[in-house]
């Protein structure tokens, strides 16, 4: 039996979701208890990239770094997450980076957009991959493992011929509003 242990790290984690009721307080006016549920539902709905790319005033910015590791000098893995808060929306991206030298480059990334005044957020799920046998003809085959040390920096949000999508997904996650009297007794 082959050992079962990951030693890449790799995570295509997208994300938990749990539906929750929580109590908001209470509305003065009509002594409600306001109670949110949150759904997914699955979509063809995309994150518009070119909104992301337009120069407008970032309220809030952070990128933290959840795990990383050298692969026994063998690579890189690394998990992180940014946050970008801007007037009308906020972005996160969930991001699992993979380099294992003179092997392969693997990026599985969690996207979630909110938008003001929408009742949902979307969410994309990628895994993208490629070996860096299918590399060598963009530089000297000698050099095709350093090249994908700029290979985020490189491509930037397009993910152009270095990789092969190989899975996707595309998500609603949609919040349901419902108000219940409130128990006076």
């Amino acid at each position: 039996m082959a050992n079962p242990f990951d030693w890449t790290f790799t995570s295509r984690y997208a994300g938990s979701v749990q539906n929750c009721s929580v109590s908001i307080g209470t509305l003065s006016i009509y002594q409600m208890i306001l109670i949110r549920m949150l759904q997914v539902e699955a979509s063809d709905e995309m994150i518009d990239v070119e909104r992301l790319k337009r120069q407008e005033p970032i309220g809030f910015y952070a990128q933290v770094t959840l795990y990383e590791d050298e692969l026994a000098d063998h690579g890189t893995a690394q998990m992180s997450v940014r946050l970008r808060v801007m007037p009308n929306f906020f972005f996160v991206l969930m991001r699992f980076y993979l380099r294992i030298d003179r092997v392969l480059v693997r990026v599985c990334d969690t996207r979630l957009l909110g938008d003001n005044g929408k009742d949902y957020m979307v969410r994309e799920w990628s895994l993208r991959e490629a070996k860096v046998a299918d590399l060598e003809h963009l530089v000297r085959a000698s050099l095709a493992w350093l090249f994908l040390l700029c290979f985020e920096l490189i491509l930037g949000e397009h993910y152009g011929p270095l990789t092969v999508l190989t899975q996707h997904a595309y998500s609603l996650l949609i919040y349901r509003f419902a108000k219940f009297p409130r128990n006076t007794s």
